[in-house]
């Protein structure tokens, strides 16, 4: 179950009661002097739609989701102004807090194993097959098969995790009714 921390009613970005009560979105709120706290907001966009669990981008690659929020939700930015945002340490550390809290162990160990094997892919994309290395990068690419089949094996394990969680296997704690 996730827990609500920023959602999206109608299109506008906010913070949950139970987000206001971390202390890394009450120091963003704070250190926001514009009018309105519209820096404060399009933080919020951004976190929201790059890195929450119910993002309607959730289910995309790391870099496919940045470049798709990016086109869809900050066009007016230039391109270097939406990546700097995540640069920030502020920012860094609020991302870091929502994960902590919306993702169970075994699905922040997926996440970052899929952000490392999104970086294999663009290594793949951006290398040239020469005579020089031909060897080499086939070599990298048989490898690759393997790399698929453990992130495959974690997903799957991740899902049933998550599927036994929601569906069942529930424990009471001392002081509910059974």
């Amino acid at each position: 179950m996730s827990r609500l921390l920023i959602q999206d009613e109608l299109g506008k970005v906010k913070v949950t009661k139970e987000g206001m009560a971390l202390p890394e979105i009450r120091d963003l709120r704070t250190k926001d002097h514009t009018s309105g706290k519209t820096t404060f907001a399009e933080i919020l966009k951004y976190v929201y739609f790059v890195h929450d669990r119910d993002s309607p981008y959730a289910d995309l690659g790391p870099n496919q989701k940045r470049n798709e929020v990016w086109k869809d939700q900050f066009e007016e930015y230039k391109e270097e102004e939406f990546r700097a945002l995540a640069d920030k340490s502020d920012i860094k550390n609020l991302i870091n807090k929502i994960t902590l809290l919306q993702y169970t162990p075994a699905e922040r160990h997926l996440k970052a194993c899929e952000d490392k094997f999104e970086q294999f892919e663009q290594l793949y994309v951006n290398t040239e097959v020469s005579h020089e290395n031909y060897e080499k990068v086939a070599a990298q690419l048989r490898g690759s098969n393997s790399l698929y089949e453990v992130l495959d094996k974690l997903r799957e394990k991740v899902f049933k995790e998550v599927k036994e969680k929601n569906e069942g296997g529930y424990t009471p704690s001392l002081f509910e009714d059974n």
